[in-house]
């Protein structure tokens, strides 16, 4: 078997998937906020939420709303290291 056919083997044994990233800091701590609740004295609780935001993302490292960088990543590579 040829270099190439095993190159191309090896490509197509990758997974790929998304990650996403802050624009800012570069973190994979990223969330998204999919709405607000307010705490409600009363019932001693959260009420349910307040507004929808669909693209409102959040750095846990930078502690802020920012904009996320969107790639394509071998999930094989981050399972590889959480072997170690």
């Amino acid at each position: 078997m040829s270099n190439k056919q095993w190159e191309s083997m090896i490509d197509s044994a990758k997974r790929w998937g998304i990650l996403y990233t802050c624009a800012k800091c570069s973190s994979e701590n990223v969330s998204k906020l999919n709405g607000w609740t307010k705490w409600d004295v009363l019932s001693q609780s959260w009420r349910v939420v307040l507004s929808v935001k669909d693209d409102v993302h959040w750095c846990n490292d930078c502690h802020t709303g920012v904009d996320v960088l969107i790639e394509t990543v071998n999930i094989g590579e981050y399972e590889d290291e959480s072997v170690t």
